[in-house]
């Protein structure tokens, strides 16, 4: 055990990092669309967030101590977070339901561009100088964190996930996950038995839209492109007996433009499965291996699984991928060249 370790975190640390970073930038140009999701895992004893990031040709993994935008948007970003306060930073900042107040306080300092977290927690200092308002300090630096994020040339248009606050804004686009939106709805209890019958029979149409998206996606069209928006609006707006039912039905009306994005963008999947499936991998990790101990140990962790589970995907024999690296022969092609290849 000893041994293994010290390869790991010794002798091999910095190859196994170097290939995890290869193979996230290759993954990020890959596509226009990235899944992501998050579960929780232990490190030395403390909660941690393990995020996935991947689409249908890699999947890599962080372990971060948070899960918040301002860590998404550093898993996206590569691990550099840039602070832009420019229109698109107050746009966000209306987004997230930040009052003009202090929207025109921020706009008085006349700073544009992008600025360094210094600078930016020298501003808001100004305008809180005490620990009052913690919420919308946060919001103004997670805006400000979206706003230079979108300055880069490299961004993910889309971005495929379940509708959890801290995905929202952070891409021009979020399309939600059909399969987690349908879960809600099997969540429904009733005690009556015609309540009951409103549920099952709601789930099945539910179900049959679903189908109808599938089929859109192999042919679509204009017509059908609008037929599908005025079914959406007529089976989402339907009123029950049952207050619950009815409820959660507005709830998925409310996230119309984020289920519907497939309708503009027929290439993108209808689900995020494939990020959940990818939680259930760390998941079994942490039935064989409760948690890890030190940031290296962490580190090596999730690089090691990025490797693997990506390797798994691009048809790479994993084992011979690995001793390949460790031996240090680098005879096999890289598997970030084998997603750049695939992708074109």
């Amino acid at each position: 055990g000893a041994t293994i370790s010290r390869i790991l975190t010794e002798d091999t640390y910095d190859i196994f990092c170097q290939e995890k970073l290869e193979i996230v930038n290759a993954g990020l140009k890959s596509t226009t669309f990235q899944h992501t999701d998050d579960t929780g895992s232990r490190v030395n004893g403390v909660n941690f967030y393990t995020h996935i990031l991947c689409n249908y040709l890699y999947t890599a993994y962080f372990t971060e101590e948070k899960k918040d935008r301002l860590t998404i948007i550093k898993i996206l970003s590569g691990g550099e977070l840039l602070y832009s306060l420019n229109e698109t930073a107050y746009k966000i900042m209306k987004g997230l339901n930040l009052s003009y107040k202090w929207i025109a306080k921020l706009q008085e300092y006349n700073i544009e561009g992008t600025l360094s977290r210094e600078t930016l927690d020298s501003v808001l200092f100004s305008i809180f100088p005490d620990k009052r308002y913690p919420n919308i300090k946060k919001r103004i630096i997670e805006s400000c964190a979206i706003a230079g994020y979108r300055s880069k040339i490299d961004v993910v248009p889309v971005l495929i996930c379940d509708d959890a606050p801290q995905f929202k804004q952070i891409t021009e686009e979020l399309a939600l996950c059909w399969v987690h939106e349908g879960r809600h709805y099997k969540k429904l209890s009733p005690i009556y038995s015609w309540h009951r019958e409103l549920v099952e029979t709601f789930i099945s149409d539910f179900w049959d839209f679903y189908a109808e998206l599938r089929n859109y996606k192999i042919n679509p069209s204009d017509s059908t492109k609008k037929d599908l928006m005025k079914r959406f609006d007529s089976l989402f707006t339907k009123k029950t007996s049952y207050s619950a039912l009815d409820e959660r039905i507005a709830r998925t009306y409310s996230k119309k433009n984020e289920l519907l994005l497939v309708l503009k963008y027929p290439h993108i999947p209808l689900h995020n499965n494939p990020a959940e499936c990818e939680v259930r991998v760390e998941k079994r990790r942490q039935d064989i291996s409760f948690q890890t101990r030190t940031d290296r140990g962490t580190k090596i962790k999730d690089a090691g699984m990025t490797i693997v589970q990506t390797a798994n995907k691009l048809g790479v024999n994993c084992f011979e991928y690995l001793h390949d690296r460790i031996s240090g022969a680098f005879q096999m092609t890289s598997l970030a060249d084998i997603i750049a290849i695939n992708s074109s």
